[in-house]
């Protein structure tokens, strides 16, 4: 899990300097967010 958090944060920032579109960062974490929420929510029905 933690290697998957960080690997999005690295891309994210990786993004933001190729595109110089500090938005990208929000819209990023935004879905990591979701992802995070989707994966424990399926985690919490399984149990």
């Amino acid at each position: 899990m933690a290697r998957y958090i960080v690997s999005v944060i690295e891309g994210v920032i990786m993004l933001t300097r190729t595109y110089r579109d500090a938005s990208l960062i929000e819209q990023q974490v935004r879905h990591l967010k979701e992802d995070l929420e989707r994966i424990f929510q399926t985690a919490d029905a399984a149990s």
